[in-house]
């Protein structure tokens, strides 16, 4: 057995990273297929929630969406497509991830790059049917990034509307014959404050033209460029999905992203705008300065008379501790 001395053991291990991305696949079989593929119509869609429970995820910034994720049971090969980027994109840009599917873990930076597609040897032996754990997790012994400053959230209840060309669902104070977002039945709550200055939500909603979706928001009173301007650093969350301020298309009068959201009338969303974490420095820590003591202000008398009889005019001299605004003669008034 084993001795320790009185003094305390320390445990050194790093501590688990938090997870960027967590979700629960259902494993649907086509062939020697395994997975899910939104390019397949023979395998099911990996943005059906239930499928995968939660198809994107954030990542310094960016937001990124599960296209495809299968393991083939012959060539024992793990693959993964993330919408609208290439392989050498998505490897670039999540090098210092890994991708947990079950016990096992595939590092980004030791995946195989190739058109649209990264991949990686895996010996899963899935099953159809079979509810796998997903997570995606940052290096051993990195920091979880704070909390973002919470700066509003409300809930959602998704209104269909068929327009001439197009397809809205969500709520807007501009369409005419669609839900409004000012009703709290339709939008819990569409003002908040920013800055000291109140904003008020006019339009949400999915836009859909053709085979293309983009995700609108509209500010009262504000064009595209003035809502980016003014509110850059925030974030507009839609259930997992993230979508930066800073990377939106200013139009006219609106902020629009690109999508892979599908909404349908009557769904329930959570929506909300995040900023940056509020940074509180706290004297004593290191790196941040102590304020700078404030001296009292001092006066001393000299030259004053050691009695007076109440009449005339006597002169004693006053000295401050520092400089002081104004004059004399202003002081007499």
């Amino acid at each position: 057995m084993a001795a320790f001395s009185g003094r305390a053991v320390t445990n050194n291990t790093a501590p688990t990273p938090a997870a960027d991305w967590s979700a629960t696949l259902t494993v649907d079989r086509d062939g020697i297929v395994y997975g899910c593929d939104n390019t397949d119509t023979d395998r099911d869609n990996c943005s059906y929630p239930s499928v995968l429970t939660d198809h994107s995820f954030g990542h310094g910034g960016a937001t990124y969406t599960v296209k495809v994720l299968t393991w083939s049971s012959v060539a024992n090969l793990l693959v993964l497509e993330l919408d609208g980027l290439t392989a050498a994109a998505a490897k670039t840009a999540l090098s210092g991830q890994t991708l947990y599917a079950g016990s096992s873990s595939f590092a980004f930076s030791a995946a195989t790059a190739s058109g649209n597609r990264l991949s990686w040897p895996a010996a899963l032996g899935w099953t159809d049917n079979q509810a796998v754990s997903l997570s995606l997790t940052p290096p051993a012994g990195t920091t979880p990034p704070p909390t973002p400053t919470s700066v509003w959230s409300a809930t959602l209840t998704v209104d269909r509307h068929a327009g001439t060309g197009y397809v809205a669902l969500g709520c807007s104070n501009a369409i005419t014959g669609m839900d409004n977002c000012s009703s709290t039945a339709v939008l819990t709550e569409d003002e908040f404050d920013s800055g000291g200055t109140t904003y008020t939500v006019n339009s949400l909603h999915l836009t859909i033209v053709g085979g293309s979706t983009q995700m609108s928001l509209q500010f009262a009173g504000l064009t595209g460029p003035q809502a980016k301007t003014a509110l850059g650093a925030l974030t507009l969350n839609v259930g997992s999905s993230k979508f930066a301020f800073s990377s939106a298309y200013a139009v006219s009068n609106a902020l629009r992203w690109n999508t892979t959201l599908s909404w349908s009338d009557g769904d329930t969303v959570s929506v909300s705008l995040t900023g940056a974490p509020a940074q509180q420095a706290r004297q004593g820590e290191p790196g941040v300065a102590e304020p700078p003591a404030t001296a009292a202000l001092t006066a001393s008398v000299s030259q004053a008379p050691s009695e007076h009889r109440g009449k005339g005019k006597f002169v004693v001299r006053i000295a401050f501790s520092e400089a002081v605004k104004g004059t004399a003669r202003a002081a007499k008034g």
